[in-house]
């Protein structure tokens, strides 16, 4: 079975240059702090659903609302929460899946399905069902699934934030041909040189140059969710932990 390279669904808005969600929340004025609060929820939802089916043992409905649960309490004081992560221990990515835990090992929890009137970022149900089939086809195990979909995600943004770019420079139907060899997909650059009318040499530089953007904003938005002024060797290792479970999905198909 091949690898499934169908992306999550982008926001809708091109998002600006991005600043550490950390340090928004941490310095951020209140209305930074929430948009920062809702990004980092939005980002972690799925991966957080699939880790509680997988690892815990629940149905995906009750998953969702564990999560749901989670996240409102995370966004009822989000400065609170990120004041506990440790860097030494693997930053926001490892610190969120232990809340994940002590979440469902609150003595008398009670279910809690939430509405999405109340700054809670809406993420349907259908949406993450669909993203944990495919990270559960993925996964090798509720661990690595989690960190699969933090990095599917953080692709997904890296790649609508590209797209931006590309767009406000006038190059927006040249991206869109382009766009398959950023995804992995398995199309021959021969069509790609009919479309654009340009030859094999231009088309390798004009794909390196996405190429690298792409690293780059993949790495910028890694960076996003790190706890105070993180060296290059600590971002470069997280970088290196998500892109390591992304291989390790192509391994596993």
């Amino acid at each position: 079975m091949g690898v499934e390279r169908r992306m999550p669904e982008n926001p809708k808005s091109f998002p600006s240059s991005p600043v550490s969600l950390i340090a928004q929340i941490q310095h951020g004025s209140r209305r930074q702090c929430e948009d920062a609060a809702r990004g980092i929820a939005e980002r972690f939802w799925s991966p957080s659903v699939f880790f509680v089916v997988a690892a815990l043992r629940q149905p995906v409905d009750e998953a969702y609302d564990t999560t749901s649960s989670m996240v409102a309490r995370f966004l009822e004081n989000p400065r609170s929460f990120v004041d506990g992560i440790d860097r030494t221990m693997g930053g926001l990515r490892v610190y969120w899946r232990t809340c994940l835990r002590n979440e469902l090992n609150r003595k008398h929890r009670q279910r809690n399905t939430l509405t999405h009137g109340r700054g809670v970022p809406h993420v349907s149900f259908e949406e993450v069902q669909a993203e944990c089939e495919t990270i559960a086809s993925l996964a090798k195990d509720p661990e690595h699934g989690f960190d699969l979909g933090v990095a599917r995600r953080t692709m997904a943004d890296a790649l609508h934030a590209l797209e931006g770019e590309e767009t406000a420079a006038g190059r927006g139907a040249r991206f869109a041909v382009l766009k398959p060899a950023l995804e992995g997909d398995a199309r021959g650059y021969a069509e790609m040189e009919r479309e654009l009318g340009i030859t094999p040499e231009a088309l390798r530089v004009a794909v390196h140059r996405l190429r690298k953007r792409f690293r780059e904003m993949f790495r910028e938005r890694v960076m996003q969710t790190m706890s105070g002024s993180p060296t290059d060797e600590e971002v470069d290792e997280e970088v290196r932990q998500l892109a390591g479970s992304l291989a390790g999905a192509a391994g596993a198909a």
